[in-house]
């Protein structure tokens, strides 16, 4: 059992994404996604020109997008669905969504898909996981204006801003989440 254990952990793989990279280096975050396998990081440059990607991906296996610069985000306009199957995790590090939602693809009837969110900057879009095989948990992120909806999973010292709201189905909500107005 810890061979097999020990051959997926060897078998992930990073796939860098930056605009005009050298050879190995995936052009979009789409292309990167779309060449990954499950348990794969995808580690995200910003534009060289400064501009965020814009793209609307559609995440259909384990994995891991993240910010290749230590303490920074990466630049995103557009749209992250993320479909069920059982067991899937999905962890998304260090996003600046400028415009733009994460949203629960087709819902399923086994075991949940979990989505883990952390230090997220999300302006003027929604999380909507609000399904009851999705866990959502969300952690140390800004949300300026949009709502949560989740039915499962834990929100621990986010910033809420512009009047957001968090919808909660069945879910425990962890505080402190610090509102503003």
């Amino acid at each position: 059992m810890a061979l097999i254990a020990q051959s997926l952990i060897l078998s992930a793989a990073d796939l860098v994404v930056q605009s005009a990279g050298p050879i190995g280096t995936y052009g979009s975050i789409g292309a990167a996604v779309t060449a990954a396998s499950d348990g794969d990081r995808v580690i995200i440059n910003n534009a060289s020109d400064g501009s965020a990607w814009t793209e609307d991906i559609s995440i259909d296996k384990s994995l891991t997008l993240l910010s290749a610069v230590d303490s920074g985000r990466f630049k995103v306009i557009g749209d992250y669905t993320i479909v069920h199957a059982p067991g899937r995790e999905v962890n998304i590090i260090g996003m600046d969504n400028r415009n733009g939602s994460i949203l629960a693809g087709a819902a399923g009837t086994v075991s949940r898909t979990v989505i883990n969110i952390m230090w997220l900057d999300l302006r003027g879009g929604q999380i909507n996981v609000d399904e009851p095989y999705f866990e959502l948990n969300l952690a140390n992120s800004n949300l300026y204006g949009g709502d949560v909806y989740f039915t499962h999973g834990s929100i621990i010292g986010n910033n809420f801003r512009n009047h957001s709201i968090v919808s909660v189905s069945y879910t425990h909500l962890t505080l402190p989440t610090t509102p503003y107005v």
